[in-house]
């Protein structure tokens, strides 16, 4: 007595592949609270910077070239910072990176 089988094999394959893994643009960080603290910090450290740009007697005296020079450097740090996030590039970097921005900010915090 001979019994003939006859089983039909599929093979089937998947892939996945993480876009979150490479740098590329992040659609849903700008969205996110640190992202909207972070803009909000660049819009107050460039009003910071015309308010003390718009009196020049203020400017040239009194300071004011002191808190232009942290106004501007503060927004550059933070829109780098926003940037490293928005395109993933934090991730790639060595470094404590959460300690990094932390203790930026708190710089610029005594600073100002």
């Amino acid at each position: 007595m001979s019994t003939t089988y006859e089983v039909d094999s599929t093979q089937q394959t998947t892939t996945t592949s993480s876009s979150s893994d490479g740098i590329g643009l992040d659609r849903s960080y700008p969205r996110s609270i640190p992202a909207i603290l972070k803009i909000v910090e660049i819009v107050l450290c460039l009003i910071t910077f015309i308010c003390a740009s718009a009196n020049y007697a203020f400017s040239c005296c009194y300071g004011g070239g002191w808190v232009q020079f942290v106004a501007m450097s503060a927004l550059i740090t933070t829109l780098l910072f926003f940037l490293f996030h928005l395109f993933r590039v934090i991730r790639k970097l060595p470094g404590p990176w959460v300690f990094i921005v932390s203790a930026s900010l708190m710089l610029y915090v005594y600073l100002f």
